[in-house]
């Protein structure tokens, strides 16, 4: 059995959109989205810290969802991209990234999720911005650098 550790993930209880200007960031809500939960956890045993999310969906699909999540990389640079689906009928979900590395303390990082309407992901139907804010758990001053690298891709997060 594997044990998880969530890290403080900084996150209001009112639903809105977010914003990385806020104090605290706030569970975002778009068209098709809405985030239940987000953070940065720690797996026992494993190298690295991970984002995660818990994500509903708002409104009922008649098909899938295929969604291209990119996750702020610390390290500047190139976002860490994970695709996925939503399949039919399903109404919530959860996303997680591959370990990311060097987290600033006090820091608020972006996760944006493209949604599209085939697994080609040549058409944009919507996107959801959620930011979260990372608080080390061991203190401020603190080293967090895991040793795993975050894989990263040349797509644009704009």
């Amino acid at each position: 059995m594997k044990l998880f550790l969530v890290l403080f993930a900084i996150v209001g209880g009112t639903v809105s959109v977010s914003s990385p200007a806020a104090e605290k960031p706030r569970l975002a809500k778009s068209e098709y989205l809405i985030t239940d939960w987000c953070g940065f956890l720690i797996e026992r045993g494993e190298a690295g810290i991970d984002y995660a999310l818990s994500i509903k969906l708002i409104k009922p699909t008649a098909a899938p969802l295929y969604l291209r999540t990119l996750f702020e990389n610390p390290m500047g640079g190139r976002p860490m991209i994970v695709d996925s689906e939503v399949k039919r009928g399903e109404t919530a979900f959860r996303l997680r990234s591959e370990a990311v590395p060097d987290l600033r303390d006090d820091h608020t990082y972006r996760v944006k999720i493209l949604i599209f309407d085939s697994a080609q992901r040549r058409h944009q139907i919507g996107q959801h911005v959620q930011y979260v804010r990372f608080i080390n758990p061991f203190g401020p001053n603190q080293t967090m650098q895991p040793t795993a690298s975050p894989r990263t891709a040349s797509l644009s997060d704009d």
